[in-house]
């Protein structure tokens, strides 16, 4: 019940509600893996990282697969800077299905962030191959070719990002 009430706190948007009631669930068990990656979700949306990276870790210890909380941590680490972690997090979403486009988007911006472009490409590249109409990623990939002075695929790039979506750039 408390983990039930701690997601729909969540969804009302009443987050120190939410924390008491998932802390409620990892009190009675320590085991579960919904109440830590719950606690992780309601610290990140209130910008509190370290408590969130903490939250992931102790889901990842009792899980150490699971994706969907792997993703969320990895971002999380990306947000506080710390590439290299966020990168070996993106990079064990891989396994097995490799992956989905959010995740090839953040370890190409993680890799971007630590200069291994090759990666980054690669890895961009893949998000928009799930996705082409995939804005974030045509940009980032275009603003990696622009720093190499690669200006054909860059200019490829941004225009494939506009087709994206146009929106973004409409004239006022």
């Amino acid at each position: 019940a408390y983990l039930n009430l701690g997601v729909l706190f969540f969804q009302e948007k009443k987050y120190d509600e939410a924390l008491d009631q998932f802390k409620k669930v990892i009190e009675k068990d320590p085991q579960n893996v919904d109440g830590f990656a719950n606690l992780g979700r309601v610290e990140n949306k209130l910008r509190r990282r370290a408590e969130a990276e903490a939250a992931f870790q102790s889901a990842l210890a009792i899980e150490p697969d699971n994706k969907d909380i792997l993703k969320e941590l990895g971002k999380v680490q990306y947000l506080t800077r710390k590439y290299a972690e966020a990168a070996a997090s993106f990079e064990k979403c891989h396994t097995g299905d490799g992956g989905d486009n959010v995740t090839h988007f953040y370890l190409g911006k993680a890799y971007q962030k630590q200069d291994k472009l090759t990666q980054a490409i690669a890895s961009l590249k893949t998000a928009i191959k799930l996705k082409s109409n995939y804005y974030n990623a045509h940009f980032a990939l275009g603003q990696i070719y622009l720093s190499q002075e690669k200006y054909g695929p860059a200019a490829s790039s941004f225009k494939a990002a506009l087709k994206a979506d146009s929106r973004k750039y409409r004239a006022s």
